[in-house]
């Protein structure tokens, strides 16, 4: 979220002095998953990272990682914030 230079700010304090090839850990579709927790995943459907979330389902289940994906119809990236004024991103942090 946020502009490229707020992108760039994080991800160089995230790795700090890393150089060379970004590592498989700052992508859940690519790291090895094996040994996670259950994971609860909540996307809307209208998320820009929807088809990101069902990957990460579908790879998590692959990994023998118990999953429940949970799309929200007319909902957007990080819904749940707005849950002070939004129905829907109180039910979904309840």
């Amino acid at each position: 979220m946020g502009s490229l230079e707020a992108n760039r700010f994080i991800l160089n304090m995230y790795l700090q002095d890393w150089e060379g090839t970004l590592p498989k850990i700052l992508s859940p579709l690519k790291m090895d998953l094996e040994g996670l927790p259950p994971m609860l995943i909540q996307v809307g459907s209208h998320e820009v990272l929807l088809s990101d979330a069902v990957r990460l389902a579908q790879r998590s289940r692959a990994a023998g990682i118990n999953v429940d994906l949970e799309i929200w119809e007319g909902m957007w990236s990080v819904f749940q914030s707005m849950a002070y004024m939004l129905p829907e991103g109180e039910e979904a942090i309840t």
